[in-house]
């Protein structure tokens, strides 16, 4: 039996976050799902959301329509490919996302506060690529700290669907701390390359497509036919 699948995203956990000075700027997060039928691009939801070095952020309170990343039909082998940046400024990412699906497609990059995360985009891209925050110009060059893939399917089971994420290649991240005077400064941390870094956790549900009768169609019974239907 056929199902619609529904793929919610649950939780996130990084390990190093990095922060710039003024901590005026959000992670993204990218998930794509890898052509899940013939007919279907690969759909991309873009999330700003505030991470923190070693925590989980939980995404359940959060508006149905921000967690919700796809919900339709899964034909033969799919996969989802799941991207974390550092912590960048908004109109960086705005410009990236709008080059990648168009600016009708993609809300205002605010900033977010409070823990939140807000999705500022799902659709199709409208070219494939490897990593829609590579394409950034090199005055707007953004770090990835987590990239990750696994494979879906229709029979994949529902529950907790898990990607890790390492990263991609040696990057350098500002971080800002307190130090013994009591004053605050900023650290430079390296990541090397294929370190594990992030944990992104989905939520599969599935929904079974009913086959219904013709006759279930029908609203009353058929009406049957005799001279007196037609006046005779």
């Amino acid at each position: 039996m056929n199902h619609i699948i529904q793929i919610k995203l649950k939780s996130v956990t990084i390990i190093e976050n990095g922060q710039v000075d003024d901590g005026k700027g959000n992670n993204m997060l990218s998930a794509s799902l890898v052509y899940p039928t013939p007919q279907t691009q690969s759909p991309t939801t873009v999330v700003a959301m505030n991470l923190e070095d070693e925590k989980t952020l939980e995404l359940g309170g959060i508006p149905l329509k921000e967690q919700i990343i796809y919900k339709g039909l899964i034909i033969g082998e799919s996969g989802i490919d799941v991207e974390i940046t550092a912590i960048e400024k908004p109109k960086k990412i705005e410009g990236i996302l709008k080059k990648v699906f168009g600016a009708a497609a993609v809300g205002a990059v605010g900033l977010i506060t409070g823990g939140a995360a807000v999705a500022i985009v799902t659709a199709a891209a409208k070219a494939t690529v490897e990593s829609i925050f590579e394409l950034a110009t090199p005055k707007d060059k953004v770090s990835i700290i987590g990239r990750g893939f696994m494979s879906i399917s229709e029979n994949t089971p529902e529950g907790d669907f898990v990607v890790q994420l390492s990263v991609p290649k040696k990057v350098e991240l500002q971080q800002s701390f307190i130090n013994d005077e009591g004053q605050r400064a900023i650290k430079k941390v390296t990541l090397p390359k294929g370190y594990n870094n992030a944990m992104v956790v989905f939520d599969i549900r599935k929904y079974p497509i009913l086959q219904k009768q013709p006759t279930e169609y029908l609203t009353q019974p058929p009406i049957a036919l005799s001279s007196s239907n037609y006046g005779y």
